[in-house]
């Protein structure tokens, strides 16, 4: 009589759970590229500000103009945040919320761009210059 073997004889022991775990991804991969929109929305929250600051500390506004820029730049700060906060953590944001976002993402967009655009035309403008100094005649 030849011994009999257990089911379970030659698998792995336990319970599968690859069933209830989804290991793909629900973003498709390559999305964001060089501006993303989280990184286009930080850059349109930050901008602004660091303009109001810049203009602040530059005092060649009077104090009551430099009150009213402090008000809009801490106005422009909290609604930002707070229309980030609602649109990334609330299950139906309020259109305000959504409306601000949208407008510091294509803010961030339109400054990120500008930003990467003149960087290249610098560089362009200083290898150029480099190139054309070089190859002029001194004597």
């Amino acid at each position: 009589m030849a011994a009999e073997l257990p089911l379970w004889f030659g698998r792995e022991r336990g319970t599968d759970l690859s069933a209830l775990i989804e290991l793909e991804d629900d973003e498709p991969e390559g999305h964001g590229g060089l501006l993303d929109d989280v990184t286009a929305g930080l850059l349109g929250l930050v901008v602004p500000l660091a303009i109001i600051a810049l203009v602040i500390a530059a005092g060649k506004l009077p104090i009551e103009a430099m009150a009213v820029l402090a008000r809009a730049g801490a106005a422009w700060l909290a609604a930002g945040v707070s229309a980030a906060w609602l649109v990334s953590f609330a299950d139906e944001a309020p259109p305000w919320a959504q409306a601000m976002a949208a407008v510091l993402v294509t803010l961030g967009k339109v400054i990120g761009w500008a930003l990467i655009v003149a960087s290249v035309v610098l560089l362009v403008v200083v290898v150029a210059m480099l190139i054309f100094g070089l190859a002029s005649d001194r004597r």
